[in-house]
């Protein structure tokens, strides 16, 4: 079993190396292009796209799915949400505006080729109203301009945090 998450602010892969740093975590590049984050008890596996981490996934048991989370959540400094949470999802997944037109064409083709003898409009109008409900979703979650940026973890935040 594996559990994908999905970030709710954008972090850059340095960023995440310097946070680690500072947090006592690992960060290591793996063959594939993947990186490792991990300590003695948890780890996870960090997508990353050009500079931004895109996501994390984790493999095996439902237990290691919320140390993955507490793991990616402090290397990052921000929230992660996983794939159970299909609403937010759909949110946090598709950054950019052409993102969100590719899953908007791939939603309206499905749901017109799955239901072929449900009353369908043209698929232009289709098209339209998924994208309206994908940017209302985003609105409902706060997500109006793109994801904001993850603020840097700061020395004397881990020592107020340790004290």
């Amino acid at each position: 079993m594996s559990t994908y998450f999905c970030p709710t602010e954008r972090c850059t892969i340095d960023q995440a190396k310097e946070n680690s740093k500072l947090l006592g975590l690992k960060i290591l590049k793996q063959k594939n292009g993947r990186y490792c984050v991990y300590d003695i008890n948890r780890s996870g596996f960090l997508e990353v796209e050009g500079v931004w981490i895109r996501g994390a996934y984790c493999h095996g048991d439902s237990d290691l799915d919320e140390s993955t989370r507490s793991i990616i959540s402090e290397v990052t400094n921000c929230e992660w949400i996983d794939e159970y949470d299909h609403e937010a999802m759909q949110v946090y997944l598709f950054w950019y505006d052409d993102e969100i037109l590719r899953e908007a064409e791939a939603c309206t083709d499905d749901g017109i080729e799955g239901h072929p003898f449900d009353e369908w409009g043209t698929r232009e109008q289709e098209l339209e109203n998924e994208i309206d409900y994908l940017y209302y979703r985003r609105k409902k979650f706060g997500v109006v301009d793109g994801l904001p940026i993850a603020e840097p973890v700061y020395k004397f935040k881990v020592f107020k945090a340790c004290a």
